[in-house]
């Protein structure tokens, strides 16, 4: 997939191109419907199905305060947007300059002139132009206007649950990762460089990569059966996210202990799936103790992880 960071320098003309417009935090299933529609209305066509993102997300950028935590990088959106099929990644700088672009104008200029496409999706609650002052009816009557067809994706819907990137991120940071993979269709995961910890987890046993804070959505602090990605290749393991109340810390930690695994990783990538919440954060009046609940928690991590692989 090419990724593009200036609409305006698109050397060339793209041919026959189907565009799907969107955050896309999270690419839930939901995202996953207006990529997948875009890819196949292009291939009917024999076209080149396009998505156009932003870059930051719009409420880092407009109000910072109410932004809440993203579910995905964009190194990992960029990713899960080209495994739903889609040839070309537009991701839009997205300034306080650019927030000022009236409705009409973005229909115009970039869907139009710029982009050059007759088809686009987008999803019902869609908003778009200065203040959200268009959404994805104020985008059909611009596409009749302007001579571009506009398909307006429902919300997907689990039972009753309408899946959204605000209801995945309820459940993500309850430690319900379960449920979220439900809406997200694969179970929620966080990468991270593998930075110095105290060692702590080494000297009880049990040998832990810690990773750097990702500033991204952090599931509940407890203990959890996870899938450990590095080299491109996937461990099983737990990870823990806490505040290790038994050695008084105040800070936030995450780290992972990979099963049979020895080596040596830091400062390299890491990706945590976190399959299974196994228990809550606890304190511990002595180390044996601790090392009694990790023993525990590993146990239960196995049988977990073998029962979803």
């Amino acid at each position: 997939m090419k990724i593009i960071t200036n609409y305006e320098k698109l050397k060339e003309r793209i041919r026959e191109p189907v565009l799907a417009i969107g955050n896309f935090d999270g690419v839930h299933l939901g995202h996953q419907t207006i990529l997948k529609s875009t890819v196949k209305e292009a291939n009917k066509i024999k076209g080149i199905p396009i998505a156009l993102t932003f870059q930051p997300h719009p409420l880092r950028v407009l109000t910072p305060e109410k932004c809440p935590p993203l579910i995905t990088s964009f190194q990992k959106k960029a990713e899960l947007i080209k495994n739903c099929g889609i040839e070309i990644l537009i991701s839009v700088n997205f300034t306080k300059q650019f927030s000022k672009m009236r409705a009409r104008s973005f229909a115009e200029d970039v869907i139009c002139k710029e982009i050059g496409t007759k088809e686009v999706f987008v999803g019902k609650n869609f908003t778009f132009g200065r203040g959200k002052e268009g959404d994805s009816k104020t985008l059909l009557e611009l596409g009749k206007e302007f001579g571009f067809k506009v398909n307006i994706v429902r919300s997907f819907r689990i039972g009753q649950k309408i899946v959204s990137s605000s209801n995945i991120r309820k459940l993500i940071t309850k430690g319900k990762v379960e449920d979220g993979k439900v809406f997200l269709g694969r179970y929620h995961s966080i990468r991270g460089k593998v930075i110095y910890g105290a060692k702590r987890g080494m000297r009880l046993g049990f040998p832990t990569a810690n990773i750097q804070l990702s500033g991204f959505l952090i599931p509940s602090v407890g203990v959890y059966a996870a899938k450990i990605k590095l080299y491109n290749k996937t461990y099983n393991g737990v990870s823990y996210i806490g505040f290790n109340p038994t050695f008084h810390r105040d800070t936030l930690l995450i780290e992972a202990h990979l099963f049979d695994f020895h080596e040596i990783i830091y400062g390299e990538s890491i990706e945590i799936s976190f399959i299974e919440r196994i228990r809550g954060e606890e304190f511990f009046e002595t180390k044996k103790e601790l090392v009694n609940q990790i023993s525990k928690d590993i146990e239960v991590a196995k049988n977990i992880l073998g029962r979803k692989t």
